[in-house]
């Protein structure tokens, strides 16, 4: 009797240790951009990283809010297969002056939607890209991501601080990343940036937590082992 309420312990513990992992490994995933610095000026290919978080339900449709107080002066997208792209136009109401331009429209949105069969599944990420020109001259542009599940779920990526539990992408300029955000550096171009700066590791408390949890694992599977072997032992 001892020996099966252990096993059957061991199982527990293995199971809150699986789920352990996966909160784990989902508390770390977010949407992304890269690279998310810029001068201002440039232009840069920008690509947004979303990660599917939903274990039921499926992402099929995106949308990349881009603000309009702070407007690019050109906004234009590269197609993902099996996608549909939108671009929103918005009357500026006020408008941009930029040498020898006056920005009166600009682009605020790009709806991004999944062509039947292309839905986004657990455990699966895609990237979005987008080409930006002029971008804004200030501190950061903040860019906020919706992003739409089959089952009617809305996760909203809107969060503008850094510790916030549904942090949006933001694009540096003229400000300094923080140390603890992935993301590259970008030149003035019309292709894809160079990397500048690193990608920073996962953050310290992820880490730990997938290291605790794998060692519970590896203990509760070492006492299965354990009480299985006893057991035959005093059944010879």
């Amino acid at each position: 009797m001892k020996a099966s309420l252990l096993a059957k312990a061991a199982t527990a513990l293995a199971a809150g240790t699986a789920l352990a992992l996966a909160g784990a490994f989902a508390a770390s995933a977010h949407v992304t951009v890269t690279p998310n610095t810029a001068p201002a000026g440039s232009t840069a290919v920008l690509t947004f990283t979303v990660p599917n978080e939903s274990a039921t339900a499926k992402t099929d449709r995106v949308e990349i809010n881009l603000p309009e107080a702070t407007p690019f002066a050109g906004v234009s997208y590269i197609p993902t297969p099996g996608w549909t792209t939108k671009l929103v136009s918005t009357k500026l109401a006020k408008p941009v002056i930029l040498p020898g331009e006056k920005i009166t429209d600009a682009i605020t949105q790009i709806v991004i939607t999944a062509d039947h069969g292309h839905e986004l599944g657990e455990g699966q990420a895609q990237d979005f890209a987008i080409r930006v020109e002029g971008v804004p001259d200030t501190a950061t542009v903040a860019i906020s991501v919706t992003q739409h599940y089959t089952d009617g779920t809305v996760a909203r990526w809107n969060s503008f601080d850094a510790a916030g539990d549904d942090p949006a992408p933001q694009l540096f300029v003229n400000a300094q990343p923080p140390a603890t955000q992935h993301g590259h550096g970008a030149t003035a171009g019309s292709g894809p940036s160079t990397p500048l700066v690193p990608e920073a590791p996962a953050p310290p408390d992820v880490v730990a937590r997938v290291l605790g949890g794998i060692g519970l694992l590896l203990g509760a599977v070492a006492l299965v082992i354990a009480v299985a072997g006893r057991r035959r032992g005093s059944e010879a």
